[in-house]
């Protein structure tokens, strides 16, 4: 099992104009209109937040047999209960429910998400666009809950569960009142449901640490990730797949070859040192080192424009294909990826 939580950043203008620089790769421009299958969200939140509290011994069985062993995995690792039988269990749960600030924060998301007809929509067709590249593949059943504000995105098995709390507006008074910043909260926002939930998910689907030694290791898996969400998410803008302000991705197009050419003078490519991938592929306000107008993760922006690169010069290469290959330093040959100043 892999826990994931991501953020993802969007405003509906750039969902609407957005457009891809890959538009024209007939991967990403598939017809998936016969290929039958269809999301339907399962609502643990409301399936626990509605009960009658005081009977909450006897809905355990009924939830337990419903969502399968993902509702104990709920209970003991999403919102930590701590019981060690289902009388304890439905009396942490009842304390849960019935608390008043987590209460009040659940009825919060209830006014955003009384139902998630939208969300269910668009997993459709990305999971369709996902059977279409992978048909041997079985896509997750998803499950909406209450997280105590701890999971924005949680895998378990066949299961994606996504935190409804996590995404209540970049303006909640509850994510001031836990002091996260801004460039956290900014992302925290209805329309980044589907991308940070495809994301999560596709991160646990293929990941494999043992694989991920150096830099470029994680640049061109991370830039695979984006590439598969290119795939899923066709109409999606650049700035939501990675998460970036517009203004922020501009800055990388503008200076994508000297992003290049800081990789290759510190000759970063090939380090496994922890701080510098910590450097170039964790979040933050920016890169450091880099002026202030970078975003942070600029190896995931890098790889993304190798791997996009890659398929472009190798058309015959599909997903499947592009995922099997683990040798970061081919992709990269084969890639010819050299941006021009």
């Amino acid at each position: 099992m892999r826990i994931f939580q991501v953020f993802k950043v969007i405003t509906l203008l750039m969902f609407i104009a957005g457009c891809k620089s890959c538009q024209n790769d007939p991967r990403i421009n598939v017809d998936v209109s016969e290929i039958p299958f269809e999301v339907k969200i399962q609502r643990l939140d409301q399936d626990l937040f509605e009960k009658n509290t005081d009977s909450l011994l006897h809905t355990i069985p009924v939830l337990r047999k419903k969502y399968g062993n993902f509702f104990d995995v709920y209970c003991h690792e999403i919102i930590n209960m701590q019981s060690v039988n289902d009388t304890a269990l439905a009396v942490g749960l009842k304390s849960f429910v019935t608390n008043s600030d987590i209460n009040e924060i659940y009825k919060e998301t209830q006014k955003l998400y009384p139902d998630l007809k939208f969300l269910e929509e668009d997993l459709t067709e990305a999971f369709k666009r996902y059977k279409h590249h992978f048909p041997d593949s079985n896509p997750p059943k998803v499950v909406a809950d209450f997280s105590g504000f701890n999971y924005a995105v949680f895998t378990h098995d066949s299961t994606l569960a996504i935190g409804l709390d996590f995404f209540l507006g970049e303006k909640s008074i509850y994510y001031e009142m836990l002091g996260w910043p801004k460039y956290v909260v900014r992302n925290m926002n209805k329309e980044s449901l589907a991308t940070t939930a495809l994301k999560g998910w596709a991160l646990n689907t293929f990941e494999n640490k043992e694989e991920q030694k150096t830099l470029l290791d994680n640049m061109v898996f991370n830039g695979k990730i984006l590439y598969l969400l290119d795939a899923l998410l066709p109409e999606t803008h650049d700035s939501l797949l990675i998460a970036y302000k517009n203004e922020q991705l501009e800055w990388c197009k503008t200076n994508e070859a000297n992003i290049w050419t800081v990789f290759l003078d510190n000759k970063a490519l090939y380090s496994t040192d922890h701080n510098l991938l910590n450097k170039f592929m964790s979040e933050g306000p920016f890169t450091p080192g880099l002026p202030r107008e970078s975003p942070a993760r600029i190896g995931e922006f890098t790889g993304w424009m190798i791997v996009r690169k890659y398929m472009n010069e190798n058309s015959q290469v599909t997903l499947q294909q592009l995922f099997a290959e683990k040798d970061s330093q081919k992709i990269l040959q084969a890639s010819k990826y050299k941006p021009k100043k």
